[in-house]
Order: structure tokens, then sequence, then C-alpha cells
């Protein structure tokens, strides 16, 4: 199929092909019409490589390009997830990418901005979408690599696949935390963090004290009542 003319008009490019194309809907947007990508410039063979990210309110990288490769960047405090690949119908910047590699990458206290924690969230996303933003019915993604990435604190799963087939996880270490506040999300994913007794409440604390205790129950420390004076 060969295009037989263009013409561009502010943001948008109009082009002609040699002959009508079966199933594809024609509209005014996204909403209404199929989208059209040049997969010649849509960002394949991207590498992402030996960068630090903190401390904004997104992602460290979206990943829409195919046959792409990040590694060995540090992502640490960003709003969002640290990773995503997929496609965004609901707001379509690239197409459904294949053939990932995420390698070597260092990823802490990432995701606890409202919206991201959800529960197909995760510090490192792999999720195909149907529009606008739902998780999509077939396998849309392939060829998917997750290997050797260090992930600390993760908002709830540390890695969500969604939507993929052909994915590799392997050798990534998931380290949890007793300090930062879990998410609301529910566990998905390949890896959570356990959940924690909730601490004492203020009321309960006023009226307590801790004993001192022998050395054989020092592994067992125990709560006791105050006395009233």
């Amino acid at each position: 199929m060969k295009a037989v003319a263009s013409e561009v008009r502010g943001f948008t490019q109009t082009v002609t092909l040699e002959r009508p194309v079966e199933g594809i809907t024609a509209g005014t947007d996204s909403r209404s019409a199929d989208t059209v990508f040049n997969l010649s410039a849509s960002g394949g063979g991207a590498v992402v490589r030996n960068n630090t990210m903190t401390n904004h309110r997104r992602f460290g990288v979206l990943m829409k390009g195919s046959n792409a490769l990040v590694e060995g960047n540090t992502i640490d405090g960003v709003g969002g997830s640290a990773i995503v690949v997929g496609n965004d119908p609901g707001w379509p910047e690239g197409p459904c990418p294949s053939h990932v590699t995420i390698r070597g990458n260092t990823i802490r206290n990432v995701g606890r901005s409202g919206g991201y924690n959800q529960p197909r969230g995760g510090a490192i996303q792999l999720m195909g979408r149907k529009y606008p933003y739902d998780m999509a019915n077939d396998r849309i993604l392939r060829g998917l690599v997750v290997e050797g990435n260090t992930i600390v604190n993760p908002p709830g799963a540390a890695i969500f696949v969604g939507a993929a087939r052909d994915v590799a996880i392997r050798d990534n270490m998931i380290i949890g935390s007793t300090t930062t506040p879990r998410s609301r999300s529910k566990p998905c994913g390949c890896a959570t963090r356990a959940r924690r007794r909730p601490p004492p409440s203020r009321s309960a604390r006023r009226s307590t004290r801790v004993r001192p205790v022998s050395a054989s129950r020092a592994s067992r420390p125990t709560w006791f009542p105050a006395r009233r004076r």
C-alpha cells in the first residue's frame, strides 16, 4: 500500500492512499477512528541508559517504541510508575511496543501519587490497553524481558504484567519496607509487600508502657498496662 498524497495543516497530516483499506474506521479523532502510526518514526531501537530520575510527578520512562533497551538507570521518588511499557489508546502517543528489555535498573519509592498505585499499577508496568484505558482482551504486548533490576518499596506490585505474551522475568531483587505506608491497591502482579499489623492508637500508647523483660524473653517484647497512681 502506497501513499499518493500528503498534506500538513498545523498539527494534522492528511495522507491519501492509492486505494481504500478494508476494515479501517475513519473519524475526526482517536475516539471515533482507528489510529495509524508511522513505525519508522515511533522511537524504535531506543536506548535509555545510565540516567538518574528523581522526585517528579509522573513516570521515569514511558516506552512505546519497539526493540528498545532501558538499562542501568536510577529512578527514585517519582509519582508514577518507574518504567511503563505499553500503548495508550485514550491518549495515542505511540504504537503498541514489542521486544523491550528492562535490565539492571535501581528503582526506589515510586508510584505514591494518587491514581498510579491502583490495582494494575506497579514499579514496573507492562500492559497492553484497549480504549480508553482498560487492559486489552488480547495479549498485544510481546517479547519483553525484565532482568537484574532492584526494586525498593514498590507501591503494591513490584512488576505488573497484563495483556502480554513471551515475557521473561528473572534475577530481580525486590525489597519491601516496614516504614513506608502500603498503598490501598490490592495485591497483584509479580510481587507485593506483606501486610503489617497497624500501630496502636494514641490512646493506647498513652495508657501503656513497656516493661523490661529478661534476656530469655527479649525476642518477644510485650505490652503491659500502666499502673494508676
